[in-house]
C-alpha cells in the first residue's frame, strides 16, 4: 500500500514568494490494524528559484494535527525564508484563519487547495 496525499495547498504570496503544504498518509508496514501516520511537509521559496528554500516535515497520528503542523511549520519557518514584510504577513494571516476555522480569508494571497476525499 503506498502513501496516499490527502492534503495539498499551494500559497501564492506577495512579491513572488510561494509556499505549499502537504499531508501524506502512510500506512504502517507491519501492523495487524490499518495504522497510518501522516506526513505533513511544507516547501518554502520563491518563484524565481528552482528549489525551495526550506522544506520541512513532521509525523502526526491525526489528519487535522497533521494540518495544523503544516501551518505551525509555516509560520515558524517563514521568518528565515521570507525577506517580504507583505509575504510574511500573509503567511502568518493563512494560518491564523486556519487554526481560527475560517474558509474565506482576502489577505493578498492566491490559495490554491487540492484537498483529496
Amino acid at each position: 500500500m503506498e502513501e496516499t496525499k490527502v492534503f495539498d495547498q499551494f500559497l501564492n504570496l506577495p512579491d513572488g514568494f510561494q509556499a505549499q503544504l502537504m499531508v501524506l498518509a502512510e500506512p504502517l508496514t507491519g501492523s495487524r490494524r490499518k495504522e497510518v501516520v501522516y506526513r505533513s511537509r511544507i516547501w518554502l521559496g520563491h518563484e524565481s528559484e528552482m528549489e525551495p528554500l526550506i522544506h520541512k516535515s513532521q509525523a502526526k497520528w491525526e489528519l487535522n494535527a497533521a494540518i495544523d503542523a503544516c501551518y505551525s511549520m509555516l509560520v515558524q519557518s517563514a521568518p528565515h525564508c521570507f525577506t517580504s514584510l507583505a509575504a510574511l504577513q500573509a503567511a502568518t494571516q493563512a494560518a491564523q484563519h486556519r487554526l481560527e476555522g475560517l474558509s474565506n480569508c482576502s489577505s493578498g494571497l492566491e490559495t490554491v487547495d487540492r484537498r483529496h476525499a
